[in-house]
């Protein structure tokens, strides 16, 4: 029966050709006996059950053998599995850095159905922003929106001052709606969750660690009170480490209440700055959901014009909108690593070919005696799975190193750093990126060394002399190693250029020698609540300015000091404002036609601690006192902005700081200073005293002036430290801690966090691909010696001389090098425009990058084939003509 004919066919070759016939025969006389059914499946069981069985036994034995070839061949195995190992490593690494970032499931109920609604300008020209909503159209989006239900608000982590046992300290804290954590599957460790109901205690869990931190671990905690900023938390509950809220960056200490019950003041329509989550019924897709959004958002602007005009809504799945931007980042270095990968695959290819050539007479032979095309095929294969094991294994431990060099480089903050691991995820892509190189690295060895014409073979004389098909594949692998390597030192030299550059460029002001103080003032020494409005207002209470010029006073009596102030933003360092609308007198009619510019509360000595120029009139001084006339100082970007004719000295502006804010006579321009980003021009900026504000302020104002910075200048000695800021801070509040001290050269070189990452990674990828490909050059142009020792010691007997032996087999290598340069040069063109986002100054085709990174291919190149030349021009022509 022919079914017979085809369960046979399951058992492998060697054993049909031996076996075969009388296994059909036994079968299909067995079945004429029985004609059962219960017959045919346990027949047909047992022979898939004796086929699986021989394969193994089969594919063991063949492993044994080729782990014993390997033996014999240590050095050349040692090079196989170290090249697997670095492709290995490098990719399980960037793919624990993906999975973990972008990928890994997210650890909440009904994960795939919750989105974050965010709230975009109409009128811009992109409608996809990672803005907050406010707290009266989240009410309004809750109770109008039949698509969406479990409606929560939260924040992100913000920075506060705490006082835990009469010690302050800094921490950070996220407030959330009551029921949040439920709904996101979160338990408490110890005690319970904040309720609604009670958003008036302050209900307020805290984390493990802050818990262990600063108080001791202390089951007794619960119902305890601590002091954030100028409020008193009630501690209802502990949560578990590991707590992921929105996988906020940075460390979360406390989660207080949102409080949205009736005549709180976190009840406003004015500025969006809260996060807003939701989850799709079951049934509704996110586009169902982004068209009832939309409807709603248009009705609540017809209603609030005043707040709500030209602002709409999107909606974005939790992982699109944890993820962001990052995969402009990830993305890249992926397929760079993927480069890693291949050129290690080939050089094992190589190498493995290599070993195909030397056994050439042998596998004549065995096929000569009977042995099948498939059967070689198969031992070839186990060749490079020999290899795979220790490859993966070893190849775990450079991603183990990987990922501990990661930590090192990654920014604070990065999403997902701190739970970056080698899983089972991970581990199972080791495997499969094992399993897959090992058989990419030994399929094409696997078809030349199983493909034999018998009689050249068996007439070949004892040297090797692989085919030309076989070299011209060898050859044009090393090629491809060096064009990949320089693709990836391509994009490595643009991300240093562009580093380079960006360090180089006229910022505006002078960072050399300037060190930055954060401080934080918390507690109602500090501020109060203003009377209950439609945002979040305070009362600044004198002990701010009386710290100010307490500080002040004592940071410019120090040793060294040249300059000190005060500032609510520093360039390219904290920034502690949004922008402020600008009303000139003589210009605009109404507050709708308010345009938007920087601005710093300032102190005298800004200008002159950072070395910005006064370009016309004058800079804040120590004049410019609350009950003085108050005055402004804006930059020339300001002037271009506001006064094209260039006449500011004088004018009268008025800032939408507060609602005591008074008009200001501007009375100085000062050169631009970049603010945000070293990449873009300066924006408008308005600078006013620190002495001249408004003593009630809207919340989005309160870091200028409660969390202000002191900036001080040396005059090339060390800056004072630590301790001696502390003291000065200490002995006017000793409730007052120094949140941070940096340089800000390191402030500044912390602001472009993206690209320091990527070119790091990217560097160490490159150096991998380039050892590699050094191998890869090293190991073809010493087989070429070997193969050609007969053809040396003929040209060595006519009277070539060492020169030109040298030449002969150098120019070999460096034409390789070359082919591989052209190619890596039009791969580079295209590969580099992944990377554009991140430039600065330079063209992805940059030319002198390019010739850079192909000189130092050649270079190195030229390097590797110089030893395998020198052993070649040492050949003695005798010993060369006796191998024969």
């Amino acid at each position: 029966m022919r079914i017979w004919r085809w369960l046979v066919r399951l058992y492998p070759e060697e054993f049909r050709l031996e076996y075969g016939r009388d296994l059909l025969d036994d079968l299909q006389g067995r079945s004429r006996e029985e004609r059962r059914a219960k017959f045919y499946v346990e027949a047909a069981g047992d022979v898939v059950a004796t086929a699986w069985k021989e394969h193994c036994r089969i594919m063991f034995r063949d492993f044994v053998h080729s782990f014993r070839r390997m033996l014999s061949q240590p050095g050349m195995a040692l090079i196989a599995v170290l090249s697997l190992a670095l492709g290995i490593g490098a990719n399980t690494t960037m793919f624990s850095i993906i999975y973990a970032s972008m990928w890994r499931p997210l650890p909440y109920p009904d994960a795939d159905r919750r989105v974050v609604v965010f709230q975009v300008p109409t009128n811009a020209a992109y409608n996809f922003s990672i803005g907050g909503a406010t707290s009266s159209d989240f009410m309004d989006w809750r109770t109008q929106s039949k698509m969406l239900d479990q409606w929560h608000l939260f924040t992100r982590g913000n920075p506060t001052t705490s006082v835990a046992s009469g010690v302050a300290e800094r921490i950070f804290s996220q407030s959330v709606t009551p029921g949040t954590m439920e709904a996101l599957g979160i338990r408490p460790l110890l005690g319970r969750l904040p309720q609604p109901g009670e958003e008036d205690d302050r209900p307020t869990v805290i984390s493990e660690e802050y818990w262990k931190r600063s108080f001791g671990a202390d089951p007794t905690v619960l119902g305890r009170r601590f002091g954030s900023n100028n409020e008193s938390n009630m501690i209802v509950g502990v949560l578990p480490a590991g707590v992921e809220l929105f996988n906020d960056p940075g460390r979360v200490d406390a989660w207080p209440v949102v409080n949205l019950s009736p005549g709180s003041e976190w009840v406003q329509r004015r500025i969006p700055w809260l996060l807003a989550s939701a989850r799709l019924k079951l049934g509704v897709r996110i586009e169902q959901a982004q068209e009832e959004m939309s409807a709603i958002a248009a009705r609540l602007e017809r209603a609030h014009p005043a707040t709500n005009k030209n602002r709409g809504v999107k909606l974005a799945s939790f992982r699109d909108a944890r993820n962001g931007q990052m995969g402009h980042l990830l993305y890249p270095l992926f397929g760079a690593v993927g480069f890693v990968l291949l050129i290690a695959c080939a050089n094992v290819t190589n190498l493995l070919l290599a070993r195909a050539s030397a056994r050439r007479r042998e596998i004549s032979v065995r096929a000569a005696i009977g042995a099948t095309r498939g059967r070689l095929i198969r031992e070839f294969l186990m060749d490079g799975a020999v290899l795979a094991v220790p490859g993966v294994f070893m190849g775990v431990l450079v991603a183990y190193a990987g990922l501990q060099l990661f930590r090192t480089i990654v920014p604070q903050g990065f999403p997902g750093a701190t739970i970056i691991e080698l899983n089972v995820p991970v581990l199972i892509f080791t495997a499969a990126v094992g399993a897959s190189a090992s058989i990419a690295a030994a399929f094409f060895p696997a078809l030349q060394g199983a493909r034999v014409e018998l009689t050249d073979a068996l007439k070949e004389s004892g040297r090797g002399s692989g085919s030309r098909m076989r070299q011209l594949l060898r050859s044009s692998l090393v090629a491809g190693e060096i064009a990949l390597a320089l693709i990836l030192l391509a994009g490595t030299g643009l991300l240093i250029n562009t580093t380079i550059r960006l360090a180089g460029m006229e910022r505006g002001f002078d960072a050399k020698n300037v060190t930055v103080v954060e401080i934080d003032l918390a507690g109602t020494r500090y501020m109060t609540n203003a009377p209950t409005r439609e945002i979040d207002m305070r009362y600044v209470e004198p002990a701010v300015g009386q710290f100010i010029e307490h500080a002040l006073r004592s940071a410019r009596a120090l040793p060294g000091v040249e300059h000190a102030a005060f500032a609510g933003g520093v360039p390219l360092g904290p920034s502690r404002g949004p922008n402020v609308g600008v009303r000139i007198a003589m210009g605009q009619a109404n507050a709708d036609e308010l345009r938007n510019a920087a601005f710093n509360s300032i102190t005298s000595g800004y200008f002159e601690t950072l070395r910005i120029p006064v370009k016309l009139g004058r800079a804040i001084t120590e004049r410019d006192t609350y009950s003085s006339p108050w005055v402004a100082v804006v930059n020339e970007a300001f002037v271009r902005e506001f006064f094209p004719n260039g006449t500011a000295l004088g004018q009268v502006v008025t800032l939408n700081l507060g609602p005591e804010d008074r008009q200001r006579e501007i009375v100085g321009v000062v050169g631009d200073a970049k603010q945000q980003n070293s990449r873009y021009p300066a924006r408008p900026e308005v600078f006013a005293s620190h002495f001249q504000q408004p003593r009630e302020i809207p919340g989005n104002f309160q870091g200028q002036r409660f969390r202000s910075s002191l900036i001080f200048r040396t005059n090339g000695t060390a800056p004072p430290s630590r301790e001696t800021l502390s003291r000065i801070v200490t002995s006017f509040d000793k409730n007052l801690p120094i949140v941070e001290l940096n340089t800000l050269d390191s402030l500044i070189a912390m602001r472009d966090p993206g690209l320091k990452l990527v070119m790091s990674l990217l560097g160490v990828f490159s150096g991998i691909a380039l050892l590699l490909a050094v191998i890869g050059i090293y190991g073809l142009m010493s087989h070429a010696v070997a193969d050609r020792v007969h053809e040396i010691g003929i040209r060595s007997s006519l009277g070539a001389s060492r020169s030109q032996i040298l030449w002969l087999i150098g120019s070999y290598g460096c034409k390789l090098a070359a082919a591989g340069i052209t190619v890596g040069t039009v791969g580079a063109l295209v590969a580099s425009r992944a990377l554009q986002v991140m430039l600065f100054g330079v063209k992805p085709g940059d030319p002198l990058t390019l010739a850079l990174t192909a000189l130092l291919l050649l270079m190195v190149s030229a390097a590797a084939c110089a030893l395998p030349a020198m052993r070649a021009a040492q050949i003695d022509p005798a010993t060369a003509l006796r191998r024969e």
